[in-house]
């Protein structure tokens, strides 16, 4: 990457972990009580959305040529997804990948550097009502999704009025073979945690041929709680702040290829793990304010081709002829396994919340849609991480419907991450939604449901 002025420091928001699979895949199979039509299953091809040729803020526009070896001795200004590798252990999840550190961006707004997350070894729970194990791990899933592969990158791109480049844009790598660099970030989970330690993916890291030391940042960048705290991370991107912040920290871990010690990189800012990140309370990705959300979550909309995969299933789940109008419907996603270690029931009562308190607020939501916008929503979809067959059987009886991928084999032909990123687009179409309290897949979905169907959205307490 080319010098640039020390004072023209600019961010990037996040590291994309993930490399694209595999292309037009076909399958032949039962979908809950719903038969596919004759014949197979059409998953549609899964590229990355198409730069135009005429916009602005393309990847060409700001690189200085294709990706290389390596990612120094490039021009490039480096804008991309925030640290929630997924935020992790929820059932369906994946792209709730929340943009909990973008907003760095704008705060930072001078130019051309970067600014990243190697992101961590977390855990993802797997899609729900299926038989496969409860969690499948994150190393498992590391490279096998490329960010433009959920996200609509042109129109974030354009929405942000910036580009935004994958890894994918500025170096090469094979998953075999691949130019190791050196380079230092800042460590910010040991501010966060008791780990005391930087929270390394190394699934990430050696895929993408990074080598990295890690800096422990200052103490001063813990806002709230264990979350960090926005302007105090873009002192970190300045010269004068930068020295100030190394004087006051420790030195780096050796890292773990070349046990190189380099301190923090003055071109490329990073970060160990940028999920607990927020203005100045924790937690607040849900909140009217969040700036996280309101500059930059609500125009991270999905892929189209993803969009067109869901529009599949959705006909299939509900027994309609591809191309047929899919009908409004609320989609609600009920978190279970692992919220049952914060239950607190009183005795004899239930730890979550009743199939009959969801049907409630199932009819307040028809009710509240219909009054406001006249439209008539029948139609309810349900997806949890529940595994109780008793529990799926009230699902069924009371006629909503399921998405069934262990029968329609979405890991298997798609990957780990499409049942997960095929939920989160469901839920993210419904003219309401019902989601659990506490659960980022829910306020992201409920958000999602807000802003772009201008939908109604409630999430329920549990014990």
């Amino acid at each position: 990457m080319a010098h640039w002025p020390a004072r023209r420091l600019s961010v990037l928001s996040g590291l994309v972990v993930f490399v694209i699979l595999s292309a037009l895949l076909l399958v032949s199979t039962r979908f809950g009580d719903v038969w596919l039509s004759a014949g197979p299953f059409p998953f549609p091809t899964k590229n990355p959305v198409k730069e135009q040729q005429n916009d602005p803020y393309a990847a060409r526009t700001v690189l200085s040529g294709p990706p290389g070896a390596s990612f120094r001795g490039r021009k490039t200004f480096l804008f991309q997804r925030s640290a929630n590798d997924a935020q992790t252990r929820y059932c369906p999840m994946s792209a709730t990948l929340h943009p909990g550190a973008l907003p760095l961006a704008g705060a930072t707004t001078l130019s051309p550097s970067s600014i990243s997350s190697t992101s961590a070894k977390r855990r993802i729970e797997s899609p729900c009502c299926r038989t496969t194990p409860p969690h499948i791990s994150l190393w498992e899933a590391q490279g096998q999704l490329s960010f433009g592969e959920a996200f609509d990158v042109p129109r974030l791109a354009k929405a942000l009025g910036r580009p935004v480049l994958e890894w994918n844009d500025i170096k090469l790598w094979n998953g075999t073979q691949v130019t190791w660099d050196t380079i230092g970030c800042w460590d910010l989970w040991s501010k966060q945690s008791e780990d005391k330690a930087p929270r390394e993916s190394f699934g990430v890291t050696h895929r993408l041929g990074l080598d990295i030391a890690y800096t422990p940042a200052p103490d001063y960048v813990r806002a709230s709680d264990f979350h960090i705290g926005f302007p105090a991370l873009t002192t970190l991107a300045w010269p004068a702040s930068r020295e100030v912040a190394l004087a006051e920290t420790t030195e780096a871990k050796p890292s773990p290829g070349s046990h190189h010690t380099s301190p923090p990189d003055e071109q490329l800012l990073c970060f160990d793990f940028l999920y607990y990140v927020g203005s100045f309370h924790s937690f607040e990705i849900g909140l009217q304010y969040s700036p996280a959300w309101n500059t930059v979550g609500r125009h991270m909309h999905w892929n189209p081709s993803l969009d067109r995969l869901v529009d599949l299933f959705l006909q299939a789940l509900f027994g309609l002829a591809d191309g047929t109008t899919i009908p409004p419907f609320i989609s609600i996603h009920a978190r279970h396994t692992d919220f049952a270690a914060y239950c607190k029931p009183e005795p004899g009562q239930p730890c979550f919340t009743s199939l009959d308190a969801y049907t409630q607020e199932v009819e307040r939501l028809q009710r509240r849609i219909f009054e406001r916008k006249g439209i008539e929503v029948k139609h309810v979809v349900v997806t949890s991480d529940e595994t109780d067959p008793s529990w799926w059987a009230g699902v069924k009886a009371a006629g909503w419907f399921v998405p069934d991928h262990d029968g329609l084999g979405t890991a298997d032909y798609l990957g780990v991450w499409y049942p997960v990123l095929i939920d989160a687009v469901i839920q993210s179409r419904g003219h309401g939604f019902i989601g659990t309290e506490g659960s980022t897949m829910s306020i992201l979905a409920a958000r999602r449901v807000e802003d772009w169907q201008d939908g109604e959205a409630s999430l329920l307490r549990f014990n």
